[in-house]
């Protein structure tokens, strides 16, 4: 192993890879059996079920992709050349995402309650985001050539296919597909961190933290993200606001997310690694 830690750089890029692969497979096999379990009709056979199982995997495992890029980044340590395959990682998994999104049938989310506001000014959105894919990219191209009189309208009772839903989910969607890059950036910037600030007297030590940390952070940052997004969209919505909304609950994770690709390079340039329980130990 090299002092600038190029060696163990490959072994943090294979790791990241690695993991991601395990990761996806074992979500992939639980959610063709569940879908398998609890949507086939019960009088199928295991065949078909499985058949179906399978034909319902993309827009199962859509949504969950982007924890999986932020978990498979952020367990290895960060090494040299880590940000280059990290970032080769999160740019694929969203052109699965953008593949399965350009694929899915624009039924699939188009077929959602009407929004309305309950008695009192209560916001009822019946789920309006719905995270599978939607069929974003040319929805909302087409969407925007239409009446901006139409798109302009606000109402206390949209009917599914009014252009001003279809136009504000593809956006709302349009910006979650960018979560794989968003959460492996501020992963990414977590491990810089750590790595440059935090000393551990054994490797083991740093792997159950590093683990536990990811674990933590990631899906929390996945479920704030959402969260917020969905109450922009309802906004939008249900009270008129402007779309730039939309994009307003981004800006903080867009913002770490940029310092967070930005340290991870520059430790990745200076070949930095977090310093090894043998040269803690001589000195």
């Amino acid at each position: 192993m090299t002092r600038d830690g190029r060696h163990n750089g490959m072994s943090g890029q294979k790791a990241s890879w690695i993991h991601l692969a395990g990761l996806t497979s074992i979500v992939a096999v639980f959610l063709v059996l569940q879908r398998s379990a609890t949507i086939a009709p019960a009088d199928s056979g295991f065949l078909e079920r499985l058949s179906l199982g399978m034909k319902l995997l993309p827009s199962s495992i859509y949504p969950i992709l982007p924890i999986l890029v932020g978990l498979s980044v952020g367990m290895p340590r960060v090494r040299a050349g880590l940000t280059r395959h990290a970032a080769a990682m999160a740019l694929l998994v969203t052109g699965v995402m953008l593949l399965i999104d350009f694929t899915a049938p624009p039924a699939s989310h188009l077929s959602l309650n009407s929004v309305t506001v309950a008695a009192g000014g209560a916001v009822t959105a019946n789920r309006i985001v719905r995270h599978g894919p939607v069929n974003a990219i040319p929805t909302l191209i087409s969407t925007i050539g239409e009446s901006s009189t139409a798109i302009d309208e606000v109402m206390r009772q949209y009917p599914p296919d009014h252009p001003r839903v279809r136009l504000a989910l593809s956006v709302n969607h349009a910006m979650l597909m960018t979560l794989p890059i968003v959460l492996a950036g501020i992963v990414l910037g977590m491990g810089a961190w750590m790595s440059g600030r935090v000393s551990f007297r054994q490797n083991r030590d740093e792997r159950i933290a590093r683990l536990a940390l990811v674990w933590l952070v990631v899906p929390a940052a996945y479920w704030v993200i959402q969260v917020f997004a969905e109450d922009a969209l309802a906004s939008v919505l249900v009270s008129g606001d402007s779309f730039f909304m939309l994009i307003v609950p981004w800006l903080p994770a867009l913002v770490l997310c940029a310092l967070g690709w930005n340290g991870s390079r520059r430790e990745d340039a200076q070949g930095i690694t977090a310093p090894s329980p043998e040269s803690l130990d001589a000195d």
